[in-house]
Order: structure tokens, then sequence, then C-alpha cells
């Protein structure tokens, strides 16, 4: 959340301020490293879940909690008196709003270094704020356009589906830079679904801009029996293509370990918990192969971890060597845990070296733990290292750790 929001507002705030911390704070979700999820409002059935530590959050969720976030701290500032705007309360669209309302659109604009847009964007969005329910249209919409770095919120909300209304607009167009999050809440394919403006909101907020349709068509997909339409939408939000669909559908197809539904939103949705946009295939290509076969690591939360990252079946590959000789004590959690670890960042071109290098590691005074530590590969995309590489097993040339390489560092401990 940005800076300011959990500022206290002084005597006699406006109570919708009030009102709208209580609602953000509620929504707000803990980020940060593994474990630190919990949802603390059942609301919209949103809060029912308590994602694992693998997952942290569901990223509709993440989207609505942040932009909630952003309003409430935009309104508190308003409550507090700040009104500093800079060039947005200058511009004649600004201008001609009360003194509350154009709080309400500039406050933090100058912070945020947008300038005047957020007024250019209720310059291009207050024609909607007319007929019925006029007044609660406006407030939306200037909820909408504050911190608006263009008139993309703007285009949005013209194209959104007509439920769509209120907070629900805010999530769905409050982060937009085009028209595309609206058109998916209102794409055809997505209407005999007969979404609530709260799902299609946490569904098509976020959409990809070069395929804004991507998440409507994802959860079209995805959707069907064995799938509830919470999961659907939390593994398609942001979706460019039916990739995580496909991950879904092959998952539940599953044979093997059984996987809760936070589970398959771990290892399929389309997005990371940072929002970034992630590759789901080799997540269910490494699941389906680690749930087989002797040694596998049997427990979901094995399975998550060892494959949550993974491009390829290589994790699994390295999991099953590891711990089908014993090595890794596979029969207890923690053997299962250190597999995971070992495992998860195992390379296409040799997928069983860090097994090896476990194994060939005899020193008496290193623990499974250090083992692990020294032997598993660094985080893919490290560049030049391989297995063991930071503990000094390398060859040399950046290249990764070779057999002779870690059993010379294992003789000498």
């Amino acid at each position: 959340p940005p800076a300011g929001t959990a500022r206290v507002a002084p005597a006699g705030a406006a109570s919708g301020a009030a009102g709208w911390m209580g609602r953000a704070g509620a929504a707000m979700r803990t980020y940060g490293g593994p474990g630190m999820c919990r949802s603390g409002d059942g609301a919209r059935g949103v809060g029912a879940h308590s994602w694992p530590r693998h997952s942290q959050t569901a990223p509709g969720v993440a989207l609505r909690s942040m932009l909630l976030a952003l309003a409430a701290a935009a309104l508190l500032a308003t409550a507090a008196g700040s009104g500093a705007g800079g060039d947005c309360t200058k511009a004649a669209a600004a201008r001609a709003l009360p003194a509350a309302e154009r709080a309400a659109l500039c406050d933090g604009s100058e912070m945020a270094g947008v300038g005047a847009a957020p007024a250019d964007c209720w310059a291009a969005a207050k024609n909607l704020a007319r007929g019925a329910r006029g007044a609660e249209k406006k407030a939306a919409l200037l909820r909408v356009c504050n911190r608006a770095s263009g008139t993309g919120p703007a285009e949005c909300a013209k194209a959104a589906h007509t439920s769509v209304t209120g907070d629900d607009l805010v999530v769905l167009c409050g982060m937009a830079t085009t028209a595309g999050p609206g058109e998916c809440s209102s794409a055809g394919i997505i209407q005999s679904k007969r979404l609530a403006p709260h799902e299609l909101a946490d569904l098509c907020g976020g959409a990809p801009v070069d395929a804004p349709l991507g998440p409507a068509a994802c959860f079209v997909r995805a959707s069907g029996s064995g799938k509830s339409t919470e999961e659907a939408i939390a593994v398609c939000a942001g979706a460019a293509t039916d990739e995580p669909a496909e991950c879904l559908r092959a998952v539940l197809g599953s044979r093997g370990v059984e996987l809760a539904p936070a589970d398959r939103i771990a290892l399929c949705r389309a997005v990371d918990v940072r929002g970034q946009p992630r590759s789901p295939a080799g997540a269910s290509t490494c699941a389906l192969a680690a749930s087989k076969g002797r040694g596998s690591p049997e427990t979901a939360a094995g399975v998550v971890a060892l494959c949550v990252d993974a491009s390829s079946a290589a994790p699994a590959e390295c999991a099953h060597d590891a711990t089908s000789r014993g090595a890794m004590g596979v029969d207890t959690v923690d053997g299962m845990e250190a597999a995971s670890a070992l495992c998860r960042w195992a390379r296409d071109d040799d997928p069983k070296l860090p097994a090896r290098c476990f194994r060939a590691v005899r020193a008496r005074s290193l623990s499974a733990a250090d083992k692990v530590h020294l032997c598993a590969p660094p985080v893919a995309g490290a560049a030049g290292q391989g297995a063991g590489q930071g503990a000094g097993a390398g060859d040399g040339d950046g290249g990764p750790a070779t057999h002779d390489d870690v059993v010379g560092v294992g003789g000498s401990r």
C-alpha cells in the first residue's frame, strides 16, 4: 500500500473515509515471504480461502486489495485536509467540480507524478455519470481516475459491462491503460457464464494490453466440471492465452497426488504474486511427472513446492532420483521438503546433477540441509552458475559443477 494508507484521520473526518478505510483494511492481504498471506474478510467468498504458503494470494484478490487501499489513502488524505493536487486541481475539468470532489479526484496526483492526468481522465469519463444513480456513478469514476496517468481508466469504464459499478469499477479500471479490461468484462464469450460484477472485475482487471480478451477466453476454457468459479478466475486473471486453463485441466485429470484448489491455483495461475506473467505449462508437466513413479514427493505441498516455478519435468526427474535411493529420507516430511529445495531449479541439460551431488558429499560434518545448500542449483536466470557453484564446487570457468568437481569438494571436507 502507498505511504499514508495507515494514516489516522483527525477527529471529525468524513465518515465516508472511515468507512472506506474499514473496507480496504478488511480486504488487504499481506505481502512478503512464504506463509504470510491469510485473508481476513469473508465478504464475497474471497476470504473463505487460506492461501497456502507457496501461493500467497489469488491474483484477483491482490489487485482488488491494492486498488481499494489506494482509494482509501486518497480519501483519508482528503479527510485530513491535505488537498495537494498540483496541476490536476488547476485543470478546467477539475475546477468545475465542488471542492470535495476535486480533492477526491486530484489528491496524491502531485506525489504520484501524474500531473493533470486525473483531470483529463475525468473529462473523458464524466458523461458516464448521468441518468439513474448518476451521483453513485460519479463518485466511482472520480476514484477510478484518481492517480490515472492517462485516459485509460476512462476508456475502460466506457467499455465496461453495465453491471460493473462502484468498488468493482475501481478494481476493473483503476489501473487500466487502455479499454482492454472493460472490453474483457463485456465480451460476448463471457456473458453466458453469468458472472457477478465483482467476479468480472477480479477476472478482467489487469487484462493484458496485447490480449485484452485473454482472461475471458481462458475462463471459458477453465470453467466446468470439478472447477469452481473462484478457482477459474484466480487461474485466469491476467491471462493472455488458454495456457492456465490447460494447466488446470491437466492437473485435474492426473491420477497422481490429489491437489486442493489452492494448490492448483499456485501451479496454474497466469501471473505470479508480483503481478508478472508466468507460463504454467512447465509447472503442470512437472507436477504430473512428480506425482507418478517411485520415490515421488507424494504430498500436495511437496509437488507444488517442487514444481511451481518449473519450466519442464526436470525438477521431478531430479526429485525421483534423489528420493528413490533413500538419500533424502523421503519417508519424512523433512526429506520431501529437502528434495524440493534441492531439485526445484534443476536444469534440462542435466536434471539429476543436484541429486548426484547430494549423494557424492560424504562429509559427516555436513547436515542434510548443508548438503542441499551446497548442491542446489541457483535460481533460474542466474547465468553462469550451476549446482554447487555457490559453495566453490564449480569448474572455474563459470559453468555448472561436474560430478568429479563435487566428489572433490566432498573429499576435501
